[in-house]
């Protein structure tokens, strides 16, 4: 069930996608102060994953264990990627289309297995959103790397939390960029090379 109404999802939506204009046009500026805080959150990621669902086609569902969000062929798994300026004026970290599995079990894995989410990645610098692109679950190459750094883990006795990057999903030939920032090689420092150079020639294979 989603927890936001079509008003509130617009404006998220705005603020992510041209934050310069939802200022401009914004009448109140303790709610555009709160919005850029809750979006540059570094230990919550709750307004980037809606607005990843909901630009994705995906009602957000708020189920605490289950998955991100849910439209009438499938559901969905968000992964959020946040990059931002720390106080020193430095960068966080570059942009590679990482992603994470928390508490990742093997008992969930077989269940995304037989239920095949489709993984939404977006990128985000500063509260804006710079891009999404989806890809299912089972494409092998994904799949089997997070089994096989699952098993990792377990065997070591460490956490289970799994990590990816781009390299786990970029020959997948069912990707598809599902937004994108129209002036994102602005922002292309903001990504490792190998990351950029991949998103570009998705997106330019979409806009031919």
């Amino acid at each position: 069930m989603c927890s936001y109404s079509k008003d509130e999802l617009k404006k998220l939506c705005f603020f992510a996608t041209d934050k310069e204009l939802f200022k401009r046009e914004c009448k109140d500026n303790l709610m555009f102060s709160l919005m850029d805080k809750v979006f540059n959150d570094t230990t919550s990621s709750i307004f980037r994953e809606v607005v990843t669902v909901h630009l994705s086609g995906y009602k957000h569902l708020t189920t605490k264990h289950g998955y991100d969000g849910k439209n009438e062929q499938e559901s969905c798994e968000a992964k959020p990627e946040n990059a931002f300026i720390k106080p020193n004026g430095d960068k966080n970290k570059k942009l590679s289309g990482h992603g994470t599995f928390n508490d990742y079990t093997l008992k969930k894995h077989k269940e995304n297995m037989k239920e095949n989410p489709r993984m939404v990645i977006s990128g985000w610098v500063n509260g804006n959103l710079l891009f999404i692109l989806g890809f299912p679950f089972t494409y092998k190459d994904f799949s089997d790397i997070i089994l096989k750094r699952l098993n990792d883990k377990i065997q070591k006795g460490k956490r289970t939390s799994i990590g990816f990057t781009y390299n786990s999903y970029k020959k997948c030939q069912d990707i598809e960029i599902l937004y994108y920032r129209k002036n994102i090689s602005d922002y292309k420092d903001w990504f490792t090379v190998p990351m950029y150079e991949f998103l570009k020639e998705k997106i330019d294979e979409c806009s031919s």
